[in-house]
């Protein structure tokens, strides 16, 4: 970590030099109808969308860190309209 003075007196800024040339990846896999089914993150989350019979989003699930349990993040979204 490289620290440099700021016009402030008396403050100090951190910045990483590493994180400029870092890459992460996201990969996401589509339905049919190319709604998202899973998409993993760099730190090896998958978050899960569920569907409803209408193809309306109804529950988002998460394996958060590759921990092998799915936890339901937002459940019952009702899309009826006007709502």
């Amino acid at each position: 970590m490289s620290t440099s003075s700021s016009l402030l007196p008396g403050l100090a800024w951190r910045t990483r030099d590493s994180c400029q040339s870092a890459s992460y990846t996201t990969s996401t896999t589509y339905d049919a109808l190319d709604r998202v089914v899973t998409q993993t993150t760099p730190d090896d989350s998958v978050t899960q969308p569920y569907y409803n019979d209408g193809r309306l989003l109804e529950r988002v699930d998460a394996d958060m860190r590759g921990a092998g349990t799915d936890t339901v993040y937002v459940e019952h979204i009702d899309s009826t309209p006007g709502m």
